[in-house]
Order: C-alpha cells, then sequence, then structure tokens
C-alpha cells in the first residue's frame, strides 16, 4: 500500500510532504501527554493549536520526506528559517490535520468533490462527531 502524503512545501522545497501512519499517531498521542489524535486534530482545524503539538507533530510527519531525500532533520532551524520568511506558525496546523486525515483513521470520505478538510470541519463544527 502506498503512503497517502501531504504537499508541504513550507521549507522551502516543493517536492516536500508530510505522511503519517497510524503508528506515527500512537507515538504523537503519548508525546502529547496521552490527548487524543482525534481532539489534536480538532484543535489543528479550529485554531487551537499549540506551539508543542506543531513542534511534537511536525519532525514525526515530515521524517519519511527527509529520509528520502537525505536531508538531515532539523525542525528547529527549518522553522525558525521560516519564520524570518513570514510564514505563520499556523501555516504549519493545516497540512498537519491534513496528514492526520490522509492516515485514513477517520475513514473514507463519501463525497469526493469537497476536500477533505472542509468536509471534517463542517463536520466537526456541528456537533456530529466524526459521522459522514
Amino acid at each position: 500500500m502506498m503512503k497517502k502524503t501531504v504537499p508541504f512545501p513550507l521549507f522551502g522545497d516543493d517536492n516536500d510532504y508530510l505522511t503519517l501512519s497510524v503508528g506515527d499517531l500512537i507515538i504523537v498521542e503519548e508525546m502529547m501527554g496521552g490527548e487524543s489524535i482525534v481532539d489534536i486534530w480538532g484543535k489543528l482545524i479550529n485554531g487551537q493549536y499549540t506551539l508543542k503539538m506543531i513542534y511534537t507533530i511536525l519532525p514525526i510527519a515530515y521524517a519519511d520526506c527527509a529520509k528520502n531525500a537525505g536531508k538531515e532533520v532539523k525542525i528547529d532551524e527549518l522553522m525558525e528559517q521560516g519564520l524570518e520568511k513570514g510564514i505563520g506558525i499556523g501555516s504549519y496546523a493545516v497540512p498537519i490535520a491534513r496528514a492526520i486525515v490522509e492516515s485514513g483513521i477517520f475513514g473514507r470520505l463519501k463525497n469526493e468533490k469537497r476536500t477533505v478538510i472542509q468536509t471534517e470541519r463542517r463536520s466537526y463544527r456541528r456537533g456530529n462527531g466524526w459521522k459522514r
């Protein structure tokens, strides 16, 4: 099975991507003190993310890309450079949220015409949980 990836050009390379497996998400939950990945995802899409959240998930989501490109991952330095270029911390939240969705934990979309984030955000805001 091919990994689902999310384009991630924020570090200056248009070929960069993020990807997360279910195993990665379990690690994220542990590193975030046991917080549910569903809650983390909801915070990411609703602008309630924390710096800790971004700095915890991004190295995990970017690791596969960095490994395949033979890059050493220094997320702190890359993000610092991004901030100097005017890339706000919020710019990282949506691609990370998309990588969580692409992991497959929410199942498949019935209506492929909408973007994954739009569909999930609407459902979450209506308080419908994750039903589609």
